[in-house]
């Protein structure tokens, strides 16, 4: 079913002589005389160059209204029918089914009408099995698509309490013949057309229709059965109940067939009934023995636990008394070992106070040197980056130094490129502000390269002195893999000398 077609355009009108109206057979513009079949007002006739737009009418004021479309292809192929008087229908195929499978039915399926119990449909095959295999009727009348030429055809004639589309009359039978765009038969329709008794074919005429001229929707209605659909069939629905009526026999050997097996269900649920009651019976009754068992070994169990629970009661005694003497044994041991272990922490504290006290004295009087001990953690520093010893900041520096080591036992180990030209004597009496700590240098691994090798010759260093803190604070970027703090460029900052006092303050306690 096409709908691609702007629903704007009519392809169909109502021409000065009232009747229905192509396209091609009126005047162009408003020369056509005609009206909307839906709303009456007037078209114009749309015929420009027709192999760049359709044909077709559309209303003088530019306006369009909704039911047009729809109302003018109606009109068309009820007016064709009624001049030609002939119309060929589709085969008609009528299933009859059995009460009990009526549910199998669903309303109006691919535009197929069914009425408990009958099914109509175009196609037979596919439900031709199943209804056999239930013992139910079928018939095609007519089998094949079949001509019908009538005597008359009335339009919209009012019939009782149904006004169909078109009365197809031949002789004493008469066809109802609804014409259908968008509003196919429903069931409220269907059940008044049955009840009058009158078979009722429907033409479901599809929305592609407004792009066709009047001989080619000609030739859609009267030649061809596609779009068209049985509603009812008094004949059809007799002759499948003619055959339902012979399958009589089939179905009731049907019903045999499932009350017998039904039977055999029966018996064997009946027989599994005894059986599990049986069996629950000797489970019942095992239980039972299975509880008796139970309570004497569980009496059984009690007196056991009653003796054994004498037996641990004594045996805990005897083990509490032992204990106790053992934990009274251990607790002197433990003072005399606490005694010791105080009176040599003591000794050990006196001994480091003494170490401190002496480091703290050199400190403030002695001068840096190489040749004190090292003692506490390990800064390696660069003065250059630090001190500026070149400008007139050096002296501020090396306060702002000496104050972030205050008395901390540390010892300074020059990173610097200074050491390449000075001794480690010289360097340290540059940094004698800073108090008596040990002042050494890295060695020297490569005098060409002061920078890519510094990491190297501190790990030199350190591969030299084991188990010692230490923190680098350098202002050479390259090389360095460890996690360490690199000094501004301007010289020893505030900054630099938190990280330093932090530090030191975390370690403290281990020296």
């Amino acid at each position: 079913m096409l709908n691609a077609f702007p629903t704007h355009r009519i392809p169909f009108a109502i021409g000065p002589d009232g009747k229905p109206a192509s396209i091609d057979d009126v005047p162009r513009g408003l020369q056509c005389e005609c009206i909307c079949p839906a709303c009456k007002a007037q078209l114009v006739a749309k015929k420009g160059e027709r192999r760049l737009k359709v044909w077709h009418f559309a209303h003088a004021s530019g306006t369009s209204c909704a039911g047009a479309l729809e109302s003018s292809i109606h009109l068309a192929v009820k007016e064709i029918i009624e001049q030609e008087k002939r119309l060929l229908v589709p085969p008609c195929h009528v299933f009859r089914y059995p009460e009990k499978h009526i549910n199998h039915i669903n309303w109006s399926k691919d535009g197929e009408y069914d009425f408990p119990p009958y099914r109509y449909t175009n196609h037979p095959r596919k439900f031709l099995e199943a209804i056999q295999r239930i013992g139910g009727g079928s018939a095609a009348a007519p089998s094949k698509p079949m001509l019908i030429e009538f005597d008359e055809v009335a339009v919209e004639q009012q019939e009782g309490n149904i006004r169909p589309d078109l009365i197809g009359i031949v002789g004493e039978k008469r066809l109802y013949i609804e014409v259908a765009v968008t509003h196919p038969i429903d069931g409220e329709k269907l059940r008044r057309i049955r009840a009058r008794n009158i078979s009722a074919l429907q033409i479901l005429v599809p929305y592609g229709s407004q792009g066709l001229s009047w001989e080619q929707l000609r030739q859609v209605v009267l030649e061809k059965t596609d779009g068209k659909a049985w509603a009812y069939s008094r004949l059809a629905e007799s002759q499948a109940d003619s055959e339902y009526e012979k399958n009589e026999p089939f179905r009731q050997m049907l019903k045999d067939k499932a009350d017998k097996e039904k039977a055999e269900q029966s018996k064997k649920e009946k027989e599994a009934a005894e059986r599990q009651a049986r069996q629950q019976a000797a489970e019942a009754e095992q239980a039972f023995r299975n509880e008796v068992e139970r309570e004497k070994q569980e009496a059984e169990a009690e007196r056991l636990r009653i003796e054994n629970r004498a037996k641990r009661d004594a045996e805990w005694a005897k083990l509490s008394k032992e204990l106790e003497e053992s934990l009274r044994l251990e607790a002197i041991q433990l003072a005399e070992k606490e005694a010791v272990a105080r009176a040599q922490k003591a000794a050990e504290d006196a001994r480091r106070a003494r170490e401190r006290e002496e480091a703290i004295t050199l400190i403030q009087t002695g001068s840096p040197s190489p040749d004190l001990p090292i003692k506490g953690p390990v800064i390696f520093f660069d003065i250059d980056s630090a001190l500026s010893p070149d400008s007139n900041k050096k002296s501020q520096q090396l306060g702002l130094l000496s104050e972030a080591l205050g008395d901390h036992t540390c010892c300074i180990i020059l990173t610097s490129e200074s050491r390449y030209s000075k001794t480690a004597n010289e360097l340290a009496s540059m940094l004698s502000k800073i108090g008596g700590r040990h002042v050494s240098t890295t060695p020297i691994l490569d005098s060409n390269n002061p920078y890519g090798t510094r990491q190297r010759e501190i790990d030199a260093w350190l591969a030299n002195h084991e188990n010692v803190h230490w923190i680098i604070f350098d202002g050479g970027q390259r090389g360095f893999k460890h996690n360490n703090h690199v000094l501004s460029r301007h010289g020893f900052s505030e900054d630099d000398a938190k990280v330093m006092r932090e530090w030191l303050q975390s370690i403290r306690q281990r020296w």
